[in-house]
C-alpha cells in the first residue's frame, strides 16, 4: 500500500490559482510512489477539475473564520493519519496550526515564499532563487530544499521541445490578474508595435476577459485568447513563442524551463524573490525592457544552465527520506553500545574525517565512552530499526555550545541517511535539552557528504574557524 500524501491549498479569484497549480505540480511528481488527496475549501467546479486530473481524492473543509478551527476540524475528523505526509501551501498556515497537526505524529512539508512565520515543519520548500535556510525562523530541525532546482512545475514544462520559434509573444499574467495588469502589457505591445502575433493565456479566475476583447478588437493587435489550458497546451504555446511576457511567478519558471525571450513585471509582493533572481541571474529581463535590444541566447543559455530537468528526481528522494522517518527511531545510546560505537570509531573513512586520524584502542575508548554516559553535558544518541543500527549521533555542552559529532555504519553511507540522522537526532537533543545553546558542527572541507547534509538545515556557515574546516553554527 502507498504512503498518503495530504495536499491543503486553496485558489479563487482573489487569491489566484498558483498555489494549487504548484501543489498539483508537487502531486505530479509523486503520484507514482504515494495516495494523492487534496484538501481544499469551497473549490469550484475548475479547481475540481484541475485536481482530478491527479487524484480523484478531494475533501472539501468547511468555511471558518479560523484556521485554528480547521487544523482542529482535520484532526478531529481523522483524515491525517500519524505515518501521513501533510504539504501545506498558504500563507495562513500559521504556527500553530502546524503544531496542531504536527502532534497528530505525521510529517508536515510547507511551501512557502515568504518566510514570515515561524515553522514547525520538517521540511520547506521554496523554489524561489537568492534565498538561503537562515531567512527563515524554524525549528532546529527543519530541513530545506531551496532554489530552482527544487522548481514546482507540471510534467509538461520538463520536455524538450523544437528550438524553432515563431515570431509569437506569448502573455500570461498569473489565474487571476486582479489588477489586469494584462492591459497594460497590451497597450504597451500596440504603442511599440513589437510582435506580430500575440498569444494570450487567461486564466479560469480572470475576470476582465471583456475589457480585454473590447481593447483588443479597437486595436491594430493580433491577439488570439486562450482561456483554461491544461499544462501540456500551456507549453506548447510557450514552446512556439519566441519571446514570453508574464508574471514573476511560476509562470515565468515555466516558460524558462522552455526557455526562450522572458520579460517578467512584478504583480504582487511575494513575487519579489523570484523577480530578482530572474534579473540578476540574467534568466529574464524587466518587462521596461520590452523595447530594447534583447541577446535571446545568453538568456537561453542561462535558462538551460539553471533547469536542469531534474526536480521530480530530487523530490521523490526527499519524500522517500520523510516516510523513511516512520520507519526509522532515535534512541539513547547505553552501555550495551559500547562495541558498536568502537567499531564506528575506527572504521577507516571515519579516521580519515576526523580531527584525529589514529585508531583508537578498546580499553582507552571504554573508558571515554562510560565517561560519555555518565556525563549530564554529553547526549549520544542512535540511529536504529527494528533490525540495524545505522550509526550515531553525540551533543557535547562546551562553553556555551552544543557540539555534534555523527557517524554512519559503512553499509549506509551514501543512502541518504547523514541527513536523516542529522535531522532526527537535532529533533530528539531539543527535545532533552532545553539549555538554548546555539549547535555547532566542525566538518572539514573535503568532507563532501557532511558538508551537504549541514547545507539542508539552518545552519550559518563560518570558513573561518578551523583551516581546513567550516564551522556551521544554527541558533535554537
Amino acid at each position: 500500500m502507498k504512503s498518503k500524501i495530504f495536499f491543503r491549498a486553496d485558489g479563487n479569484a482573489q487569491i489566484g490559482l498558483g498555489h494549487v497549480i504548484r501543489s498539483l505540480a508537487l502531486a505530479a511528481m509523486l503520484k507514482e510512489k504515494f495516495d494523492i488527496v487534496f484538501l481544499i475549501r469551497n473549490p469550484d467546479k475548475k479547481v475540481n477539475s484541475e485536481i482530478q486530473q491527479y487524484t480523484d481524492q478531494i475533501i472539501a473543509l468547511p468555511e471558518t473564520d479560523s484556521y485554528t478551527d480547521e487544523a482542529n476540524f482535520i484532526k478531529e475528523q481523522g483524515y491525517v493519519k500519524p505515518d501521513d505526509i501533510i504539504v501545506l501551501d498558504g500563507y495562513q498556515f500559521t504556527t500553530l496550526y502546524q503544531e496542531i497537526l504536527r502532534n497528530m505524529g505525521c510529517k508536515i512539508v510547507s511551501i512557502d515564499d515568504l518566510h514570515s512565520t515561524y515553522f514547525m515543519s520538517d521540511l520547506v520548500v521554496n523554489h524561489a532563487g537568492g534565498v538561503r535556510p537562515e531567512n527563515y525562523h524554524s525549528s532546529a530541525y527543519t530541513q530545506y530544499a531551496i532554489g530552482p532546482k527544487y522548481v514546482l512545475l507540471r510534467e509538461a514544462f520538463f520536455k524538450e521541445y523544437p528550438s524553432t520559434k515563431a515570431n509569437t509573444t506569448f502573455v500570461c499574467l498569473g489565474g487571476a490578474d486582479p489588477d489586469n495588469r494584462t492591459l497594460e502589457v497590451l497597450k504597451v505591445l500596440a504603442e511599440k508595435k513589437l510582435t506580430a502575433k500575440i498569444d494570450l493565456v487567461l486564466g479560469s479566475q480572470n475576470l476582465h476577459r471583456q475589457r480585454l476583447e473590447k481593447y483588443i478588437n479597437e486595436s491594430n493587435l493580433l491577439v488570439n485568447i486562450h482561456e483554461n489550458l491544461g499544462a501540456a497546451a500551456m507549453a506548447e504555446l510557450m514552446a512556439n513563442s519566441k519571446y514570453g511576457i508574464t508574471s514573476a511567478s511560476g509562470i515565468a519558471y515555466e516558460y524558462a524551463a522552455i526557455s526562450g525571450g522572458l520579460f517578467v513585471i512584478q504583480t504582487v509582493g511575494n513575487q519579489k524573490r523570484i523577480f530578482d533572481h530572474l534579473i540578476t541571474n540574467g534568466l529574464a529581463e524587466k518587462f521596461e525592457n520590452v523595447d530594447k535590444s534583447v541577446n535571446l541566447h545568453t538568456l537561453i543559455d542561462q535558462q538551460k544552465k539553471l533547469f536542469d530537468g531534474k526536480s521530480p528526481e530530487r523530490f521523490v528522494k526527499l519524500f522517500e527520506e520523510l516516510k523513511t522517518e516512520f520507519v526509522l527511531k532515535i534512541r539513547k545510546a547505553n552501555y550495551q553500545d559500547l562495541k558498536q560505537y568502537f567499531n564506528w570509531a575506527n572504521d577507516p573513512d571515519t579516521r580519515q574525517a576526523s580531527y584525529n586520524t589514529d585508531p583508537i584502542s578498546l580499553d582507552a575508548h571504554s573508558e571515554w565512552y562510560e565517561k560519555k554516559l555518565k556525563d549530564q553535558g554529553t547526549f549520544l544518541y542512535v540511529l536504529s530499526d527494528e533490525k540495524y543500527d545505522f550509526g550515531q549521533i553525540r551533543f557535547d555542552i562546551k562553553q556555551g555550545e552544543a557540539i555534534i559529532s555523527y557517524s554512519l555504519d559503512k553499509r549506509f553511507r551514501g543512502k541518504g541517511y547523514g541527513t536523516l540522522l542529522l535531522k532526527l537526532g537535532i529533533e530528539q537533543f531539543c527535545t532533552d535539552h532545553q539549555g538554548g545553546e546555539p549547535i555547532v558542527g566542525f566538518v572539514k572541507k573535503d568532507n563532501v557528504a557532511s558538508n551537504k547534509s549541514f547545507q539542508k538545515f539552518r545552519f550559518v556557515m563560518d570558513e573561518k574557524a578551523l583551516a581546513g574546516s567550516y564551522k556551521y553554527i544554527l541558533k535554537r
